[in-house]
């Protein structure tokens, strides 16, 4: 029987990977780089569309410049990677035809840029002192709409935002903002605590871009959307705090989302996750759940709640029990049931998840929610890292236990099957690879892209999914 799951399990990988069409967009000849390369990053020019790739290679960095279509522009730009304890690639910001990658090291002294300039044919290293007087770095950093930000905070209980400036030695002040300590029920919220001595890493989120499940399971998010930096923190069992700059009036608007009490008893585990100006928060134990909408000026709209002896009747697929995305329950259509460990107990699933990092993650896409909600095994920490919001990273392999479920625009459950999303492809793709790649997944003019190093013929390519 395993034998026989095994080979229809392989034919439908191979189906997916052949019907989806992953058409190579791009390609090129990298000699001898192999898989030792340390870094591989794409950047993409949101003024003209032309497309950078970094590689780093033997201490080298090789800075290639594409056009929207894949065409080589520029003979590589190159310098050695001199950044010693620099070593940490947090983002990066683009002027004209300038690239510029963003380092820093572990105790965030520093911020090392290699800037490659393909107008001038012209690279350079600058550094960014990052110590200013009673304040401390928050572990948010985004790349966004061309420019790199960077959150601080004070111990005067101020919140502050800053850019990196065109001369490349210092950063601009954006915004100071003051945030008072509250209490909820008696419990306190503390901005010491969110972002003074909190060692947590923000997770970024691109801004209508899919998320990995795991990253989007993060206690602490940082969500690029409309125009606006949005700082998401779970408050254990009190609520979500969520801290909005508009980037064109530079006001930050500051709204509090308690976690809806249980109706049988506490609830255990809870996480949240904005999307479309909307934020969905999910409440889970093991003997119920509440997935609860509210606009983020704090209007409650939907909710939906089930009891471990119901069905969960929003559901649009099996529970899934995964260690790794490779395929989702519905392959073009047709409904797969043998291939994962699937099942339908509501109590098994709200058992599983409410002892693991509960979440939720939501893709706003063709007028419809498409929302994630399960656990994810504890080896996510509560805040993890992941560079600029056009470099998606990697996508999960990590232990979940997750439903799909489809709502309209306003908020109606949607009784269809769930088509594969572009993780689930990806997933194919790379498992059809059988080997390591150094991939490097980002969006360019509205598209997703798979940049990896294809081995056996020593190129770099590019897949669009």
């Amino acid at each position: 029987m395993q034998k026989n799951l095994f080979i229809v399990f392989s034919m439908l990988v191979l189906f997916v990977t052949n019907s989806i069409a992953q058409e190579v967009v791009g390609e090129l000849n990298v000699d001898n780089m192999g898989l030792t390369n340390k870094i591989n990053y794409s950047v993409n020019n949101e003024t003209n569309g032309n497309i950078t790739t970094l590689l780093v290679h033997n201490n080298y960095m090789y800075a290639y410049l594409f056009d929207e279509d894949f065409n080589l522009l520029n003979m590589p730009l190159s310098r050695k990677e001199d950044n010693g304890k620099y070593n940490e690639l947090v983002g990066h910001k683009v002027v004209d035809n300038k690239y510029t990658f963003i380092y820093t090291n572990s105790i965030r002294s520093k911020l090392v840029l290699y800037t490659f300039d393909f107008d001038k044919n012209f690279n350079a290293r600058h550094e960014v002192d990052l110590n200013f007087s009673g304040e401390r770095i928050v572990e948010a950093f985004s790349s966004y709409q061309n420019r790199f930000f960077i959150f601080f905070a004070s111990v005067n209980g101020e919140l502050i935002l800053r850019e990196l400036d065109n001369s490349y030695d210092s950063l601009t002040e954006i915004g100071r903002y003051k945030i008072e300590d509250k209490e909820f029920e008696g419990e306190e919220i503390l901005f010491k605590r969110h972002f003074l001595y909190s060692k947590a890493r923000y997770v970024t989120m691109g801004d209508k871009t899919p998320a990995p499940v795991s990253s989007a399971f993060s206690k602490y998010k940082l969500f690029n959307q409309n125009n606006s930096l949005i700082l998401t923190v779970e408050n254990e069992d009190i609520g979500t705090s969520v801290y909005a700059i508009d980037l064109a009036s530079k006001k930050l608007k500051e709204t509090f989302f308690p976690y809806i009490e249980g109706r049988k008893d506490d609830y255990e585990e809870f996480n949240s996750f904005v999307s479309n100006n909307r934020i969905f928060q999910i409440s889970v134990s093991n003997i119920e759940m509440s997935l609860l909408i509210s606009s983020l000026e704090g209007q409650k709209l939907k909710e939906f709640y089930v009891k471990k002896e119901q069905e969960i009747w929003f559901k649009n697929t099996v529970v899934v029990q995964e260690g790794s995305s490779i395929l989702d329950v519905y392959v073009l259509g047709q409904k797969i049931t043998d291939i994962k460990r699937n099942f339908e107990s509501t109590a098994k699933f709200l058992r599983k998840i409410s002892s693991r990092t509960a979440g939720v993650n939501v893709l706003f896409d063709n007028n419809r929610y498409e929302v994630i909600v399960g656990g994810v095994k504890d080896n996510v920490m509560s805040g993890i890292l992941t560079v600029a919001s056009s470099g998606l990273g990697n996508f999960d392999k990590d232990q979940i236990t997750k439903i799909t479920c489809l709502f309209d625009e306003n908020l109606e459950h949607v009784d269809e099957d769930v088509d594969l999303n572009t993780y689930d492809f990806i997933n194919a793709f790379e498992d059809d690879l059988k080997s390591e790649t150094n991939s490097n997944i980002f969006i360019a003019n509205g598209n997703l892209y798979y940049c990896y190093l294809y081995r056996k013929e020593e190129q770099l390519r590019f897949i669009e999914f």
